[in-house]
């Protein structure tokens, strides 16, 4: 690509404020000009997408898991006493939220 000819045009409209914002962003990347700093970005450029459905799911998980520790630490709380099988639960519901941090991790940046 080192004696390429470009001889194709793309026109895009913007508002000032817009094109102010494109032009900060240029030069805060390091480039010298808006068309260098366009033209990376058009080739180069990620756009990242979230599914808010997933982490919703996420959320509603892990409140779910935050409701179940709570109640162990109330019950501890309540008789001064945590038993083994309290702090397997627990140990468990550390477990269940990793794997929900690791799953969503790998949906976000398998994209």
């Amino acid at each position: 690509m080192a004696n390429r000819y470009r001889d194709k045009n793309i026109f895009i409209r913007v508002t000032e404020i817009e094109k102010e914002v494109i032009k900060r962003k240029s030069i805060a990347a390091g480039y010298k000009t808006i068309n260098s700093y366009a033209h990376n970005m058009l080739l180069n450029g990620i756009i990242i997408k979230v599914d808010l459905k997933e982490i919703l799911k996420l959320n509603t998980e892990i409140n779910k898991i935050g409701t179940n520790i709570n109640q162990i630490a109330y019950k501890a709380n309540s008789s001064n006493r945590v038993t083994t099988d309290d702090i397997i639960n627990l140990q468990l519901l550390l477990r269940d939220v990793q794997n929900i941090q690791s799953e969503m991790i790998k949906k976000l940046t398998d994209r």
